[in-house]
């Protein structure tokens, strides 16, 4: 089931906005990517956690009137996410991905300082970046 921003508490709204922005922010890592990258994305293998819409505001260069960029965010179970961006006027469409570019590496350490050990066919990867630990069952 994928929620909406609308279906989280206060409190996990509250820290949500505290690691990704508000409706008028980008969120961090935000850029913009090639139709091949985005077609090979999470978007298409794995389902959003949570589906955020957003109009954020930035300032073009040289200007001092801000440029509203609306979209829906897909954010997925590893703290990245996807958007695509549609320009009405121009017809044209433009991909992004956001969050941390993840350098998974040995999670031995990791897995010692949670106190989690392993079972038969799991596989943990580790980024130390974003501190997210991932661990697979391969026993499917």
């Amino acid at each position: 089931m994928i929620r909406e921003k609308s279906d989280l508490d206060a409190k996990a709204r509250k820290e949500h906005e505290a690691k990704f922005g508000g409706y008028n922010d980008f969120p961090p890592g935000w850029h913009e990517v090639g139709v091949e990258e985005y077609a090979r994305s999470m978007g298409f293998t794995y389902t959003p956690v949570l589906v955020e819409h957003r109009q954020m505001l930035h300032y073009a260069d040289g200007t001092n009137a801000p440029v509203m960029v609306g979209t829906h965010l897909h954010f997925f179970h590893d703290g990245t996410g996807t958007a695509s961006v549609a320009d009405f006027w121009a017809k044209t469409v433009k991909f992004f991905k956001f969050g941390c570019e993840h350098e998974y590496g040995n999670a031995t350490e990791e897995l010692a300082r949670r106190g989690i050990r392993l079972m038969a066919f799991e596989h943990a990867s580790y980024c130390p970046k974003c501190g997210h630990l991932q661990i697979v069952d391969s026993s499917d």
